[in-house]
């Protein structure tokens, strides 16, 4: 059995954020490292793929625009994913602490200590609301016909 060892790096730039997956993929692809976890976060940006076109991008200068040799057009992966995550950790936290209430656990328990760092993430760097304005301002710009392409478009 693969040992799966993870590392909390923080917040990184972006392209320092990406050289290092990279360095760390040709690594794993020489057997030279496991299988790593990397935590990382990193400032909102823009991602333009190979296929992307820079006309995509309406809202230019509010948010950082980096090429990546991934496929696709303009995403706003990060915003997106900041949303997502947030919802994602306080229903995560929510269900685990009713488990916990259910199964009859009423020793203090590390489980406090997780969520409430959990909780505390969600508010760095912009809580999940500020990301969600942010998200809207710039969807705004580029009309209503171009929101579920700008969203689901990698």
């Amino acid at each position: 059995m693969s040992t799966l060892r993870f590392k909390t790096l923080a917040i990184l730039d972006f392209l320092a954020a990406i050289q290092l997956q990279e360095n760390l993929v040709a690594l794993k692809q020489q057997d030279a490292l496991g299988d790593i976890l990397l935590f990382v976060e990193h400032p909102h940006v823009y991602t333009l793929g190979r296929g992307g076109k820079i006309a995509n991008v309406l809202a230019s200068g509010e948010v950082p625009l980096h090429r990546t040799n991934r496929g696709g057009d303009v995403t706003l992966a990060v915003i997106s994913a900041k949303i997502r995550t947030a919802e994602a950790a306080r229903e995560g936290a929510m269900i685990a602490h009713q488990v916990h209430g259910a199964i009859g656990v009423t020793d203090e328990h590390a489980l406090h200590h997780l969520t409430t760092r959990l909780w505390a993430w969600r508010e760095e760097y912009g809580n999940d609301a500020v990301c969600a304005a942010l998200l809207g301002s710039i969807l705004q710009k580029r009309g209503a016909d171009r929101l579920w392409p700008a969203l689901t478009t990698n």
